[in-house]
């Protein structure tokens, strides 16, 4: 079975790209998707991703992640502890 749907995971590089390249296609997600996986031979990620990244970068000025929640791992509890 073949997994067409997989979670595309970009790099800083690409997300800064995909930003560009939203724009330059006059705001069009899908088409933004699909010269970004040309531009860098990945599998397209979902339109609506690129849409959702330029949406935050518009709002917070950053492409970066917003940080996990959860517990923290293991070295981040030594560390507050010495």
């Amino acid at each position: 079975m073949l997994i067409t749907d997989m979670a595309v995971r970009l790099t800083k590089k690409q997300r800064i790209a995909a930003v560009k390249i939203y724009y330059e296609c006059g705001g069009n997600g899908a088409e933004a998707s699909r010269r970004l996986s040309e531009q860098f031979d990945i599998p397209a990620p979902q339109g609506r991703n690129i849409t959702n990244l330029v949406k935050k970068f518009e709002e917070t000025g950053s492409i970066a992640d917003a940080p996990r929640s959860g517990s923290d791992n293991f070295l981040q509890l030594l560390q507050r502890q010495l």
